[in-house]
């Protein structure tokens, strides 16, 4: 069996999501282009179930987060220092390569 290697991209958009967002929170969307479907984690604690080749989102307190995948056909893979800013997005984009 061969195994496929995931790769990983973040990126951050500073511009907040909604004028009269929530003080203190942002949120992580996590992109899954891999083949499988991907539960997402947020410092260890369950986020969000992303299709293959779909996406989901969650809220997350500002600071710095340790993101987390694991697909259902046994795939992991981490991103510590993802930083959500106040009504800002972060983006995880998870890809196989």
């Amino acid at each position: 069996m061969r195994m496929t290697q995931i790769l990983i991209a973040a990126m951050v958009l500073a511009t907040p999501v909604a004028t009269d967002a929530q003080e203190g929170w942002g949120q992580i969307s996590f992109e899954n282009r891999t083949t499988a479907a991907a539960d997402f984690y947020v410092d260890g604690d369950y986020g969000c179930r992303a299709l293959a080749g779909l996406f989901c989102t969650v809220q997350a307190r500002v600071g710095v987060h340790t993101l987390s995948i694991q697909t259902v056909d046994g795939r992991s893979a981490s991103q510590p220092g993802a930083e959500v800013v106040q009504g800002g997005v972060f983006t995880w984009t998870v890809s196989e390569g």
